[in-house]
This record gives structure tokens, C-alpha cells and sequence, in this order.
């Protein structure tokens, strides 16, 4: 995934070890509001870090990446116009869950059965081995299926039209009980870069 391209990256400039703990954006704000010992943390929105902010448990967050919400519909070039299950990360914790419950709402076509997955990573499996026809998950989950398998079924998806699109700014923040605040800082600051945020683009997010 890109987040261990750039820690694998980080971790050859740097000679440090760099340790990734995914899981939705919810569960981890719960997980340092009750004293988990993370550095940084990379969120899917801007709202759970500056949540932590508020409560002093980190520091000022500040925006890394832009994602985008994309239909995938793998066994259809096209979206259908019925659907008869669709998944989506579970809106309660996942940021990308919760824009795509906005989605669905919104402009949904004729639709069965939500499936809530755990978190974006979850929803994208749950699509990819069959249980539903259709998601709502991030661009940048198919790019990387895309370079890394090279299938057709990953370029199988519909962009989210306008103004429907929801803006998902992601943020990171420093935790506040780390020991390690300048590597976090660098390691922010790593991310942030034109050349990382060229690579993030690539991999289907809108750079800063």
C-alpha cells in the first residue's frame, strides 16, 4: 500500500525502523485517547486528529493528502443501475465510509443491501473476493491493485460526479506522548514533500 512505500522509503534515507498499525480512523483516535504509545497518526480526515488536538492528546494537525471516493464495480465495466449489494466502510469510524453513507444518499442508484466492512481496507477484500458486486472505496486501493496485479476487474470503476464528490482532506498529527516527536515531525514533513506527493498522486489521491 502507499503508506508502506513511504515508510519502507523513510525508513532507507533515514536508518530507522517504521512501524505501520492500520485500522480506521475511529478505532486508532480511541486507541491513543486511551494511551496507545504511536508516534503519529495518519488519518483519513481531518476531524478525528484535530479531535485529539483538542483534547491535548496531540499536537495541531495539519493536512498530508487528498482521497477520492470511487464506485468499483469489478465485474461491469460500467456502474449498473441496480444493485443488489453494495459495501461500504463502516461510517462510524471510517471517514470514507462516512462520505460514502453521503453518497449513497444522495445519488444512489436502486440499491439492496449495505454492507458495512470494519475499514476501507476491509471493504475493499469484501468486494474483491465476491461477496458484494459494488463498493464505494478509495481511488488510491484500485491504483495499487492495479500496478501490483495488473487485472482488468481494478480498472473497472465510476468517479463519484460532482457535487456529490465528497472532499476527503486527510491529516496527521503528532501524539503528544511520544518520545520520538522530530523523527514524527520528519516523517510528516517526508510526506509533505513535492516528490512523495508526486508518488501520491500516482497512486490516486489529489496532492496538497
Amino acid at each position: 500500500m502507499p503508506a508502506q512505500h513511504l515508510a519502507t522509503k523513510f525508513s532507507e534515507l533515514h536508518g530507522v525502523d517504521v512501524e505501520l498499525i492500520a485500522g480506521a480512523s475511529g478505532v486508532l483516535t480511541t486507541q491513543i485517547q486511551q494511551g496507545a504509545p504511536f508516534d503519529i497518526f495518519l488519518a483519513a480526515d481531518m476531524a478525528y486528529p484535530q479531535l485529539l488536538f483538542t483534547q491535548q492528546l496531540a499536537l495541531r494537525p495539519e493536512p498530508y493528502v487528498q482521497g477520492l471516493l470511487v464506485w468499483w464495480h469489478p465485474e461491469q465495466t460500467t456502474l449498473p443501475t441496480r444493485i443488489s449489494k453494495v459495501v461500504i466502510a463502516d461510517p462510524q469510524v471510517a471517514p470514507y465510509g462516512k462520505a460514502a453513507q453521503k453518497v449513497l444518499q444522495d445519488i444512489a442508484p436502486e440499491l439492496g443491501q449495505v454492507i458495512l466492512a470494519t475499514n476501507i481496507n476491509h471493504a475493499f477484500t469484501l468486494i474483491d473476493t465476491g461477496h458484494a458486486p459494488v463498493g464505494l472505496i478509495s481511488l488510491s486501493h484500485l491504483r495499487y491493485a492495479q500496478i501490483r496485479f495488473d487485472l482488468p476487474k481494478y480498472s473497472h470503476f465510476s468517479r463519484v460526479p460532482l457535487p456529490s464528490q465528497p472532499t476527503l482532506l486527510q491529516g496527521a498529527t503528532i501524539v503528544a506522548t511520544t518520545d520520538e516527536g522530530k523523527l514524527a515531525r520528519k516523517f510528516l514533513k517526508f510526506i509533505q514533500a513535492p516528490a512523495q506527493q508526486r508518488y501520491l498522486q500516482q497512486m490516486g489521491y489529489t496532492a496538497l
